[in-house]
């Protein structure tokens, strides 16, 4: 049984007021950085400390999900504003105006996952698809070509950030409701491109949406983890799963300060196993915990900690 977490962390009130300051020029990008490594150094100790299998650096100098990846491709700009799906979030939708390719020297200053060991290193990146359909396309006529200069740039992004443990793939789009069986196809294809470039454990995290419907589906695609929500995906539909893949349960939810039961969590992960065959458990929040104030973020990292703890024995 492997615990992480799937996204973005949130940001401190000393880190927000940071910000704050710094647009106000009240202090200089040196002493931002600063308390930005401080805030993400807090949160690699704490996701260590609980036992997680693969640690964030808590992304807290992203924008959204999408901007490092964006910012860093020749012929796409950033503007206006997008809900982040369902949520009273919201990001910078990019604009594609050329043909995509990956910048000579991307910018390296939102990550700090140099201060986490190699073998425990995560990085949460888009799906192909999903930046696709998040993004302005004024260029592309056909959207395979445009899927797949995103992978191939994104795969080369990848190689640029260094080595990672787990490479995961957030696919919302995937689960919204609006996916064709073509898009489906589409998007394996695409994540064939990384699997073939990328040294790592393999995610596919499917966020915000139920899975069930094309659960099947997502089985084919070549990656070792299908992280599910399980806030949106039903148990009782991994029942006779059989699959040497690894199965991720997103059994915490990251857009409720309701504080899940160790315990109860651990029955539910008992009654998944007894009920299907897979390579391993995981477990984690059904997205990231952005979406929740910093000591509620704290306290559903310590409840995996906890069930770490108890499911050490029983599982």
């Amino acid at each position: 049984m492997k615990a992480y977490l799937v996204g973005a962390l949130p940001r401190t009130e000393k880190l927000i007021k940071a910000y704050r300051d710094r647009a106000k020029n009240k202090i200089s990008d040196t002493a931002l950085l600063s308390e930005l490594e401080s805030t993400s150094r807090a949160y690699i100790e704490v996701q260590r400390r609980n036992g997680f299998a693969y640690i964030i650096d808590g992304m807290l100098g992203w924008n959204d999900l999408l901007r490092p990846f964006a910012s860093s491709l020749e012929n796409v700009v950033v503007n206006g504003l997008s809900r982040w799906f369902d949520n009273n979030f919201f990001y910078k939708a990019p604009v594609i105006t050329g043909k995509l390719s990956l910048r000579n020297r991307i910018d390296t200053s939102p990550f700090f996952h140099q201060f986490i060991e190699t073998e425990k290193r995560k990085i949460v990146v888009p799906e192909p698809l999903t930046f696709a359909k998040l993004s302005f396309n004024k260029f592309y006529s056909r959207l395979d070509d445009l899927v797949y200069d995103i992978a191939q740039a994104l795969a080369h992004y990848l190689r640029q950030l260094g080595e990672f443990a787990q490479v995961q793939l957030t696919a919302a789009y995937l689960v919204s409701g609006k996916v064709s069986s073509e898009d489906l196809e589409l998007s394996r294809s695409a994540v064939e491109v990384l699997r073939k470039t990328v040294d790592a454990e393999l995610m596919l995290h499917l966020q915000f949406g139920s899975a069930e419907k094309n659960l099947d589906n997502f089985l084919d695609f070549p990656v070792d983890v299908i992280g599910l929500d399980m806030f949106k995906t039903r148990v009782e539909c991994l029942r006779g799963l059989e699959t040497d893949k690894c199965i991720f349960l997103g059994f915490v939810d990251g857009r409720n300060t309701l504080l899940e039961d160790a315990a109860a969590t651990v029955s539910l992960m008992k009654k998944v196993a007894s009920m299907a065959s897979f390579g391993e458990l995981h477990i984690g929040p059904n997205c990231e915990l952005e979406h929740l104030p910093h000591e509620y973020a704290l306290k559903k990292i310590e409840v995996l900690g906890e069930v770490v703890k108890l499911s050490g024995e029983s599982l």
